[in-house]
């Protein structure tokens, strides 16, 4: 998503082998990438990050309970 919660990439799968060409391909200098943490995490994480601004890995159920969470922020 961008800026303006814009879907720019749509989930895809792709095959580790050509991963990184897909994200030379696909991703860029500026963009921030989350990434749900999973038994590969970390390869995943080592191939983006030399091509993109930040990667953020990201447990699910943490992130599904902060979304989930109605926190009054305003007085």
């Amino acid at each position: 998503m961008n800026a303006q919660q814009e879907i720019v990439l749509r989930p895809r799968d792709v095959e580790m082998e050509r991963f990184k060409t897909w994200v030379e391909i696909n991703l860029r200098k500026t963009d921030e990438v989350v990434l749900e943490a999973t038994t590969n995490t970390w390869d995943v994480y080592d191939t983006v990050v030399p091509f993109v601004k930040r990667v953020v890995v990201a447990h699910a159920a943490e992130v599904k309970q902060i979304a989930n969470s109605r926190v009054k922020t305003d007085n």
